[in-house]
């Protein structure tokens, strides 16, 4: 930590601000400087692209910096002068220049204001005790769906210094994989069967940290969010089994379950690489079928879905996906609505099928 993180922490730079304040915009940065009234030491400030702040004292004759007031264990009688008014000056910047945000980081805060825009729900900070904990709760039974916290970054890594985490739920068959890449954790503090740790860092885009967000928002609605028929999308992997073939032979399939799908519940099946697109709509016609086999996917429990329409072309390739917040599809989810009325609008057929069940 230092004195410009700590005075400027959870505040965010107006970036505008800085030029009526008297910064210079520079190659990559904005630059400021002011003389102190002590000795006419001379106080530098410099705010990267990303507003964040570092600041240091000049010796007017030498040039040199004066560390000391970055050092907490200097305490004399000049040097906590020279500090003091030092951290006037990086006040009354922080006062004109910057505005309060509640998160430190700014991918952190970046999340945040997308999540609220999208789901128009604020996030709250439940626990007096923790402040800055901020959870994410369904509008349509308060179940959380995301939680943010402020820890050691040795909670994960082997190294120190604080970070902030995006707690989510996602499927169980995703998580392996997922613990795999940089950035993703086993939930801290929560179900590790169920829930991950997202590092909050800039290590994983927004675009693919907001695609799990609506995951877990999703599995969080118990139901509740969707009244009646419950509509999915699942992957389909044409390098483990050959769906155009299958449903060439009947409309009516095996598959396996991981999801808590009924009866009647809607399927729309994405077709992996090479094809990348969504390729059927499906209906769920029985669940819970005990299996046991192990192949190159092991499975447990099986369901039949049966084929009610087949979505010509390419139109709903990953475009389409990513364009309605699906960045990815590596388990079972539900759909977002928004992209069930596109394809309903591409494919009025579809949406007569539905119908008719």
């Amino acid at each position: 930590m230092s004195l410009e993180s700590d005075l400027l922490k959870r505040m965010e730079c107006d970036q505008k601000k800085l030029l009526s304040y008297g910064f210079i915009k520079e190659k990559d940065h904005y630059h400021y400087e002011k003389t102190l009234a002590i000795d006419e030491m001379k106080a530098s400030f410099d705010v990267d692209q990303k507003g964040i702040l570092t600041g240091k004292v000049l010796d007017p004759f030498s040039e040199d910096e004066y560390i000391a007031i970055h050092l907490p264990r200097q305490k004399g009688a000049y040097v906590s002068k020279v500090r003091g008014e030092y951290l006037a000056v990086l006040s009354d910047i922080a006062k004109h220049c910057y505005h309060k945000v509640p998160f430190i980081f700014p991918q952190t805060n970046r999340i945040n204001a997308l999540i609220q825009k999208k789901y128009k729900i604020s996030c709250e900070f439940p626990f007096t005790k923790y402040p800055h904990i901020g959870a994410y709760y369904h509008p349509a039974n308060r179940k959380w769906f995301g939680l943010i916290q402020c820890l050691d970054r040795s909670t994960f890594l082997p190294e120190k210094g604080e970070c902030e985490v995006l707690n989510l739920k996602i499927n169980g068959d995703e998580i392996p994989s997922l613990l795999e890449k940089d950035g993703f954790f086993e939930g801290y503090h929560m179900s590790k069967k169920s829930w991950i740790s997202i590092l909050l860092d800039d290590t994983v885009s927004d675009d693919v940290i907001l695609n799990y967000v609506e995951e877990s928002y999703q599995l969080t609605s118990g139901g509740v969010a969707r009244q009646g028929r419950k509509e999915w999308i699942i992957p389909a992997n044409p390098n483990y089994f050959d769906l155009d073939h299958a449903y060439e032979q009947t409309d009516e399939i095996y598959w396996k379950q991981t999801a808590k799908m009924v009866v009647g519940d809607l399927v729309y099946m994405y077709y992996g690489a090479p094809y990348s697109q969504i390729r059927y709509l499906c209906v769920v016609t029985a669940i819970d079928i005990p299996a046991d086999i192990d192949g190159k996917v092991r499975i447990r429990k099986m369901m039949r879905i049966k084929k009610l329409y087949r979505f010509q072309g390419d139109k709903l390739d990953r475009r389409i996906l990513k364009k309605h917040g699906v960045v990815s599809v590596r388990g079972p989810r539900y759909i977002p609505e928004d992209l069930v009325e596109e394809i309903e609008t591409i494919y009025p057929e579809s949406k007569k099928k539905k119908e008719r069940l």
